[in-house]
């Protein structure tokens, strides 16, 4: 047989075709088997089988395995984690050594991450050491005030050079403002700190600064001429967007003129939204002076300004008429109603006009929202959340009987109203009602009562889906009978589907589908894997379309996915928190929870940097595609569809 010779570039571009071919088959890190051992034992919560693979001679298994501890979070790893956090020789495994061990931030470790913040080769783990100390010492600052002293003493000493260093010492003392440390120390460092850094690392002592709970120091004059220079000169509108709360908390007047700057429809229109907020909070800002807010562009601006004018007055003549929003949207509309129902006693029968007027749920809960301002309104609202059918509805109409109650019916009607709320069985209603109670002192005969159908309901919940519902009832048991009952805890009940995450890339990118615009979120299975395949089963069963955005806070969030609509649904099962060493920027997708392990359905996307979420709630990717729809989002707004844009995965 002849054998042909080939030209040299179909050679190369064969080799290269099958190369490729070749590639493709391996997805993502976990075609080793040794790292999907890793995460099981990490979902099964057995820390006691991870630990050989802390020690392990392979630095990719220890990478691995370090990682998963910050979700594990097992004091029986705390020697190891130490002992590495200063002997490794490999920074990666350091890092993620130091994470785990503010995440544990157990006591027992403040002086082996004082050691590695001033001495460590690598300024990105010297970051990680200083966040951690700063969650040690807020995790001990009630029950050893002393220890979280010494944090931060080692804090306000330290000298460092590098922006990981400045973002990590930023982060530390927000979790040291956020536990309620009031101590100057680390505020006066700031304007040091802050001296030639990076955006990141300003904002990380931006949102610090905006945390610390100690008036005085903001009325400091060298204090207050720094915070205005400092606003003055930035340009960059997220550092801005945290720093309008440090000028709520000045009180002269140089101070109020340049927070009256940033209340203009020049700015963007998350700055405006925190100097709407910063307004409200100064006693100098008059009604009058947030009036043009009221027609800026920004919805989300404008029912910001609604609520601060609100609070400034209860002055009729003080307040905007009708008119000026009469052809903006529901929320907005509803909202002004509110305001303008707590001097005007005619404007109830225009609430209700637009109540019986309006089409759609989301519509009508505005409306419901807007009866909770009126206090003869509160037996017409327990007796709608009792007869409505629409959750949501439901859910708004409860929430509005609670706000006007305790300042229009008898301790004994309230509770004769919330007792009949809390026996329609509904899980989102008892949650709030159960809440609610904690701020009631019943009767010795009601207390018996009424804890009599609290003990009764917990013991016909369904969990883990019930979760919530069940550990708001044990906090209201506890807190009336002195109780210890210990908050549920869901344990393995959804193992993670392999199979799936065998078939992703190492991101996989979705499309979310809405009724402002399309969005796309690029999630990553190799951080979150157990979360990402729980997510994109939902995305293969179809399980989010025609579901809405229940919950939208302005400069935060905005929060989908719930079965019910009113943020109460859930799957059957739930998963397990996965805390890698994401941030939360402008655009990150977490899960929604109400405490650790606790994560289903319902997922939220970030507006702006939310710092303080990290390490508390699973981050499954961003968003990177038309983060101007994901900030237009009101609630009521719907998710249309969410598909899959490469790579299927399989069904299992």
């Amino acid at each position: 047989m002849k054998i042909m010779r080939l030209p040299l570039a179909i050679v190369v571009s064969a080799i290269l075709f099958f190369s490729c071919e070749e590639k493709k088959k391996v997805t993502n890190k976990f075609s080793n088997q040794e790292l999907i051992n890793i995460h099981e034992l990490a979902d099964h919560r057995n820390a006691e089988a991870l630990l050989p693979y802390l020690d392990s001679p392979d630095e990719t298994l220890r990478i691995e395995a370090f990682e998963v501890m910050a979700s594990v979070q097992d004091t029986i790893a705390l020697g190891i984690l130490q002992n590495h956090l200063i002997t490794d020789p490999s920074s990666e495994v350091r890092k993620r050594a130091a994470y785990a061990l503010g995440q544990i931030a157990h006591a027992e470790s403040m002086s082996v991450l004082m050691q590695s913040a001033e001495s460590d080769s690598s300024d990105i783990v010297r970051g990680y050491a200083l966040e951690a100390l700063g969650k040690t010492g807020a995790s001990v600052f009630k029950s050893n005030p002393e220890l979280t002293d010494k944090a931060i003493a080692f804090l306000d000493k330290i000298r460092f050079h590098t922006d990981d260093e400045r973002e990590g010492w930023g982060k530390a003392t927000m979790r040291l403002h956020m536990a309620g440390v009031t101590n100057d120390a680390l505020m006066n460092r700031m304007a040091f700190v802050l001296q030639l850094t990076n955006r990141d690392a300003r904002i990380a002592c931006a949102y610090s600064m905006a945390r610390y709970k100690g008036e005085d120091w903001f009325n400091e004059a060298t204090n207050m001429k720094y915070i205005k220079n400092w606003c003055r000169m930035e340009r960059d509108y997220e550092v801005r967007i945290p720093q309008m709360t440090l000028l709520g908390k000045l009180h002269d007047n140089e101070s109020l003129e340049i927070l009256k700057g940033f209340l203009s429809e020049s700015q963007n229109e998350m700055v405006q939204v925190a100097a709407i907020r910063a307004a409200r909070q100064r006693t100098d800002v008059k009604a009058s002076d947030l009036f043009p807010a009221l027609s800026f562009v920004s919805e989300h601006a404008v029912l910001e300004a609604i609520m601060a004018i609100g609070q400034k007055s209860q002055d009729a003549a003080s307040k905007p008429t009708f008119d000026v929003v009469s052809k903006r949207s529901v929320a907005i509309q509803a909202a002004m109603l509110k305001l303008l129902s707590t001097t005007d006693p005619s404007i109830s029968a225009k609430i209700h006009a637009g109540l019986d007027s309006t089409s759609g749920d989301y519509n009508k809960v505005h409306y419901a929202h807007a009866l909770g301002g009126i206090a003869s309104e509160a037996k017409f609202c327990a007796e709608k959340a009792i007869q409505e059918n629409s959750l949501p509805l439901k859910y708004a109409f409860t929430e509005a009987f609670l706000e006007c109650a305790s300042s229009s019916l008898g301790n004994a009607e309230q509770l004769q109203l919330s007792e009949s709320l809390f026996n329609t069985g509904d899980i989102g209603v008892q949650a709030l009602i159960a809440q609610a109670w904690r701020g009631i002192q019943p009767s010795d005969a009601d207390k018996t009562k009424l804890s009599g159908a609290m003990k009764s309901r917990l013991a016909s919940l369904k969990l883990p889906a019930e979760v919530e519902t069940y550990n708001e009832i044990v906090s209201t048991l506890n807190e009336w009978n002195g109780e210890k009952t210990e908050a549920y805890v869901p344990t393995f009940n959804h193992p993670i589907n392999w199979e799936l995450v065998a078939g992703l890339q190492k991101s996989t990118t979705v499309k979310v589908k809405t009724t402002r615009g399309d969005f796309e979120i690029e999630l990553d299975p190799e951080s979150s894997p157990g979360s990402v395949a729980s997510f994109l089963q939902l995305v293969n069963d179809g399980f989010f379309n025609d579901k809405f955005f229940h919950r939208v806070v302005p400069n935060f969030v905005i929060q989908g996915g719930c079965p019910r609509g009113d943020g109460m649904g859930s799957t059957d099962y739930t998963i397990r928190s996965e805390f890698g060493l994401h941030h939360y920027r402008p655009g990150a997708v977490g899960l929604a929870s109400s405490g650790k392990d606790t994560e289903s359905c319902q997922w939220f996307v970030t507006n702006t940097f939310a710092p303080h979420l990290e390490g508390r709630y699973t981050i499954i990717g961003y968003v990177t595609v038309g983060m101007e729809v994901v900030n237009s989002i009101q609630v009521g707004d719907q998710i249309q569809q969410v598909l899959l844009l490469e790579n299927k995965p399989k069904k299992k």
